[in-house]
């Protein structure tokens, strides 16, 4: 499922709100074991008398990990291993992830974000900062009583919001109250204007389910001593991973 331009703040945060829900990076990228770095080469998936094989290339990425099995680098990479460009991971004493900052190849700094958290732990705003240390975006996270995820709000440099994401199924124990935005839900999610104001709202606990399905799709081989995929035969790709431990 393709998500439209206009959310893409919004979609580079929700990566965010999966750290209440995964123990560290390592769980999320479906990872088992003490990784040090993955190399994972995508391939465009062609058919060739009758099979199914690697095609044209389509993207390499290096991802390095701490001892806490999070995330503190990303290179992008072409095909002839020149760099595209990185991000570094920052955190603070207790594994929170405090900050991420973009690099182009030639090593100039892009985007940073910087991310904000309450007494409970959990990621209450994230901020989207230009190269000159100036704001571009702000977003705002929103829980229940019982900590689960019920939303976000991105607002612009000027205060503004713009866009706001909200989660209409109760898998995670909460369900939105606004009755006119859950009877607008189709079967993923659906993107409308209420109030001049971009609103998406997801089913079944956001767009993870869209994960889970794509992972029914996907056929796994190559499983290593650690029970790690080494190559995923995608319905468009195939992917495949170089573990070091």
């Amino acid at each position: 499922m393709r998500f439209p331009k206009t959310i893409a703040i919004l979609t580079i945060a929700l990566s965010l709100l999966s750290c209440s829900h995964k123990k560290n990076d390592l769980s999320s990228d479906n990872l088992k074991g003490k990784v040090k770095s993955v190399t994972v080469t995508v391939y465009n998936a062609v058919t060739k008398f009758g099979k199914i094989q690697s095609g044209n290339f389509y993207s390499k990425t290096i991802i390095l990990y701490n001892d806490n099995g999070n995330r503190v680098e990303v290179d992008h990479f072409e095909l002839d291993m020149s760099l595209i460009g990185k991000t570094i991971y920052k955190y603070d004493q207790t594994g929170n992830k405090i900050k991420e900052e973009d690099f182009n190849s030639k090593g100039n700094l892009c985007n940073t974000r910087i991310f904000k958290y309450s007494s409970a732990g959990k990621i209450d705003e994230c901020y989207f900062v230009s190269p000159e240390g100036n704001l571009m975006a702000k977003v705002i996270f929103e829980y229940d009583s019982k900590g689960n995820k019920t939303g976000q709000k991105a607002y612009n440099s000027e205060g503004v919001e713009s866009t706001e994401l909200r989660f209409a199924n109760d898998v995670t124990g909460s369900v939105i109250s606004d009755k006119d935005l859950y009877d607008q839900v189709n079967n993923d999610y659906s993107s409308f204007m209420k109030n001049s104001k971009h609103i998406i709202v997801f089913r079944d606990g956001g767009p993870y389910y869209d994960r889970d399905q794509m992972d029914v799709m996907c056929q796994y081989g190559n499983i290593d001593k650690e029970g790690n995929w080494l190559v995923k035969h995608e319905p468009d790709f195939i992917v495949e991973r170089d573990i070091e431990y």
